[in-house]
């Protein structure tokens, strides 16, 4: 329903989560795809398309239980502000990521 969505949009972007099969590495959602899940594709850097649950197994040996739920989207960007000051999108498994707590300007310091 679009109260699920838009709850989930309100208690999560913005908000800062953590990977923990990636160094601990923090990232600010940005926005949610509910068209994309872990059972979509993507290219990885061979060249090679991959769904998200496949990657995770063989990179990191983690099983995604929840096939079917959405992806956020975190939007990595220069440091100086440009027109096209986006440089790639990456999408993460909510079931792989911990909120942190944080906010931007704690991240910032």
């Amino acid at each position: 329903g679009g109260n699920f969505k838009a709850n989930l949009e309100k208690a999560l972007i913005g908000a800062v989560v953590m990977t923990e099969y990636n160094y601990a590495a923090t990232y600010r959602v940005d926005d949610i795809d509910f068209n994309q899940s872990p059972r979509s594709t993507f290219k990885t850097y061979t060249g090679e398309d991959i769904t998200y649950i496949d990657y995770y197994k063989k990179t990191y040996n983690l099983t995604i239980k929840d096939h079917d739920q959405p992806m956020l989207v975190y939007r990595m960007r220069k440091k100086l502000p440009t027109e096209n000051d986006i440089i790639k999108t990456m999408l993460f498994v909510p079931e792989l990521c911990r909120m942190t707590g944080l906010t931007d300007s704690m991240v910032a310091d």
